[in-house]
């Protein structure tokens, strides 16, 4: 009894490096391939998609998100390493596509080959959170299975998720934030301490950096604080002044993995941006009166990223009657948004609640 006890307990150590796998040790050792077929088994799946993909006439991006990141990693091979404005656009897999193509010959296919691998990936995280979470605590060894079931439930669902093998296989970011989405919570729920301060320092460069490319991924460091200062501090509580060195070694791991893109736009742009100056257009695309709580771009802007990016460029530069810097783009739109909202607050509430009931339902658009 007391092996199976050692087997499904996982230790409550917190002295291991970062990364190191305490689910292998909290589950018996036949249940660790299963991780291994479950990544082969996804991993085969996306590259059936990517190869229909790749021999249509699709694979090529001519218009879109797609044709943006590809035309701009072909600017940046073609020697336009750094951009003279503030970016106007989330430069990370961009220049992540420059660096495949310069290593790898110009081909979509392998991005999406890579992407693959992340997918697969992500759905070996579900499998092991499933695991971790849901792993039984009694004596029957039967019970042991339960964590086993619903993680490859999870990770099975993930392989037949539609969006998922879709994005996976197109020249988008998204495939590679969910991987870093997921393994960011599976280091939370697995460790039973606080991790030590490097890690705390590895955390917010991973998170920062992928910020770069998709900037929702920093909603994890609200949740990395909550778990110093509640989760970790129950299992074994900690000084209050090491909580807050941790705290504060994840925030400046954050900003060191933005860092190459405010440095670009601080100092070589000479524009007070973080990331991206279109978060103004953004904001003014799901806040307008023509907004309906789905993607809907209103009148003035053209759909697709470039073209929508160069318009909301045109339309303000216009109203200023001068050119503009790349902030002050975005604070026109910005502005404009903030003030339809002051001006209609009944109908900005309708448009939040269509907005919230569209996120919660099962349809994809």
């Amino acid at each position: 009894m007391e092996k199976d006890d050692d087997i499904r307990e996982a230790p409550a150590s917190s002295d291991k490096p970062f990364g190191a796998h305490d689910l292998g040790e909290a589950t018996p050792r036949r249940a660790r391939p299963i991780a291994a077929y479950l990544f082969l088994a996804v991993l085969a799946l996306r590259l059936v998609a990517l190869g229909r993909l790749t021999g249509s006439e699709f694979l090529l991006p001519t218009a879109g998100d797609m044709h943006f990141y590809n035309d701009w990693a072909l600017r940046i091979l073609r020697g336009a390493w750094s951009e003279p404005t503030a970016f106007y656009g989330l430069p990370l897999y961009a220049y992540l596509l420059a660096a495949i193509y310069k290593v790898c010959g110009y081909s979509p296919f392998i991005p999406g080959l890579l992407q693959a691998g992340c997918d697969a990936g992500t759905a070996v995280l579900l499998y092991k959170l499933g695991n971790l979470i849901f792993a039984a605590r009694d004596a029957d060894r039967t019970a042991l299975w339960r964590g086993r079931i619903i993680g490859l439930a999870a990770g099975i669902g993930w392989a037949l998720f539609l969006p998922a093998a879709a994005f996976s296989a197109i020249l988008m970011p998204t495939a590679w934030l969910i991987f870093v989405f997921w393994f960011v919570v599976w280091e939370i729920v697995r460790r039973n301490t606080a991790p030590g301060y490097l890690a705390w320092l590895g955390l917010g460069l991973l998170i920062g950096f992928t910020a770069m490319g998709v900037a929702t991924i920093l909603f994890l460091l609200p949740l990395l604080l909550l778990a110093c200062f509640t989760k970790w501090n129950r299992t074994r509580p900690n000084p209050l002044h090491a909580r807050l060195a941790a705290a504060a070694l994840l925030l400046l791991g954050a900003g060191l993995g933005t860092s190459p893109a405010w440095i670009h736009n601080y100092v070589f742009a000479r524009d007070p941006v973080l990331l991206s100056a279109h978060g103004g257009v953004n904001l003014w695309i799901g806040n307008n009166p023509f907004a309906t709580g789905y993607p809907r771009f209103p009148p003035g802007l053209h759909a697709g990223q470039e073209a929508m990016l160069q318009d909301s460029i045109s339309v303000a530069e216009k109203a200023a009657g001068h050119p503009l810097k790349h902030s002050e783009v975005s604070r026109y739109w910005s502005n404009k948004a903030r003030e339809w909202i002051r001006e209609n607050p009944l109908a900005w509430a309708r448009l939040l609640g269509t907005k919230v009931m569209n996120f919660w339902n099962a349809f994809q658009y």
